[in-house]
């Protein structure tokens, strides 16, 4: 079984379009390290290692929190 991860990547990039994280993870999900990342990530699962999420989950916080409805808030202490 042949995986294409530049085809991965994409659609990777192509989830987040809807929630307004694509543009902001763009850089990294199509860059050189992430697919680094999915190949050590491919090469595990093919030697039956298991690991969590799933490829095609791997941003799923970013699809269900999006980006124009984010709001963080920072707690400090002295």
């Amino acid at each position: 079984m042949s995986v294409n991860l530049k085809e991965v990547q994409l659609k990777l990039y192509e989830q987040l379009k809807p929630s307004g994280w694509a543009d902001k993870l763009k850089m990294f999900i199509l860059s050189d390290e992430f697919y680094t990342i999915l190949e050590t990530l491919l090469k595990q699962s093919t030697e039956g290692k298991k690991f969590t999420p799933t490829i095609k989950h791997l941003f799923r916080a970013f699809e269900q929190c999006p980006y124009d409805k984010l709001r963080v808030i920072f707690v400090g202490q002295d």
